[in-house]
């Protein structure tokens, strides 16, 4: 093998074999740190939008105890003031707590007050009256004609459960799936009542659920049993206040399905799930409503700018790669390129040929040797052409004298 190939092999296995290794383990490194810093942020994300809404739910639960709380102190205590203009009494009903208006009303008109974000707090007797923070809403209920709070589902879950519940059900004046805060009423001991307020699905698919990453992604909520309480798809439809509100179960939804023994144990996390294509899931407990919001981002929005990133290192190492070559060759030709004019040249030299010189240009160890080699030649041709005119000296000599010439060594021989 010729030494300029050696030479060149060498330089690319010195050059090009270390920087292909750390080109490959910089990218799988440098692949691994960014997924990994991706779903840490994911997951932060998920987790400050939950945190800040448990505050928000803890607020709404705390307005509704206290107004929960304040209605059972003053009832029976009312001034007798009425204004019919925001009272319902349901079919079948009684007025019999009617005289409470006055107080009642200052009490969850101050919730809507407070809270912009709230549409609607009302307070429904086990009598059959219903004290309604809009008066809009009762022109609504006089149209329908038939309305009882008695048989809602806000109401019949707090009677039942006799604690602060959320639900959710088709509202009657928007006709938008509403979520409900409610609480039961006791006076004196007694159950009187539910006291609740409202947040409209808009409101919550607006604010509550206006999670994006890179523009990407939605959340939905889930209560600790898997039932999905809000979801941005969920609409009323064609379905009127009259009816439930069928909720979904992520139990019975693909991918989804892996995350309910995590929710149902009040978990936080991140995991992928297949759905109708990879997602990444990310859970954080929402105590204030038992249950969680799930923040759901297609995997491609994470693994595309990773592939992205991995494809420029590689490009990157490649186009180095190709320059380390180029140098590489560049750099044996200026050692080998000299090294054979010196071997032509001692060719030239062992024929004879004392006239042949060496030019080499490069002001460097080889150049020296090249320059050391020409004059070593001009001396070589001085010496053969001093040699050349004492050999014809002599020749001369013998061939044109006219005495003899005697030889002997130094013995006299």
């Amino acid at each position: 093998m010729k030494l300029r190939i050696k030479l060149l092999v060498l330089l690319l296995l010195i050059s090009l074999l270390p920087l292909l290794s750390f080109s490959e383990l910089l990218s799988q490194r440098s692949m691994k740190e960014i997924k990994e810093k991706t779903e840490d942020g994911i997951m932060n994300l998920t987790k400050a939008k939950a945190e800040e809404y448990n505050k928000v739910f803890k607020t709404m639960e705390e307005e509704i105890n206290v107004a929960a709380e304040e209605i059972g102190e003053t009832w029976n205590k009312g001034n007798g003031n009425i204004n019919y203009s925001h009272i319902w009494i349901a079919p079948n009903g009684s007025e019999a707590g009617i005289e409470n208006f006055a107080n009642v009303f200052t009490i969850i008109h101050g919730i809507c007050a407070r809270h912009p974000e709230v549409s609607l707090a009302y307070f429904g007797t086990k009598n059959g009256v219903l004290f309604l923070s809009d008066s809009r809403v009762v022109e609504k209920l006089k149209e329908i004609g038939t309305f009882d709070h008695r048989v809602r589902k806000w109401y019949v879950e707090a009677e039942r459960s006799r604690k602060n519940i959320w639900t959710e059900y088709i509202d009657v004046n928007t006709g938008e799936v509403t979520l409900s805060n409610s609480q039961p009423v006791y006076s004196n001991g007694s159950f009187i009542g539910v006291v609740s307020l409202d947040l409209p699905l808009p409101t919550i698919k607006d604010d509550i659920l206006d999670i994006k990453f890179q523009g990407e992604g939605y959340a939905i909520l889930v209560d600790k049993n898997g039932n999905i309480i809000v979801h941005p798809d969920y609409t009323a439809g064609n379905r009127t206040w009259k009816e439930s509100f069928p909720e979904e179960n992520i139990v019975n939804i693909s991918g989804l399905s892996s995350l309910y023994k995590y929710i149902r144990n009040g978990s936080q996390g991140i995991k992928k799930i297949e759905m109708t294509a990879p997602y990444y899931a990310a859970y954080y407990p929402l105590h204030e409503i038992n249950g969680s919001l799930v923040f759901l981002l297609p995997e491609k929005v994470v693994s595309e700018p990773i592939k992205k990133m991995q494809n420029l290192l590689w490009f990157v190492a490649i186009s180095i790669s190709i320059i380390v070559v180029a140098a590489a060759i560049f750099f044996s030709l200026s050692i080998t390129e000299p090294v054979e004019k010196l071997k032509k040249a001692t060719g030239e030299i062992a024929k004879g040929n004392l006239d042949y010189t060496v030019d080499i240009s490069p002001k460097d160890e080889i150049g020296e040797l090249a320059k050391n080699f020409n004059n070593m030649v001009i001396k070589l041709k001085r010496l053969t052409k001093s040699l050349e005119e004492s050999e014809k000296k002599y020749k001369d000599i013998f061939d044109y004298s006219i005495d003899a010439v005697y030889i002997s060594n130094e013995k006299g021989k």
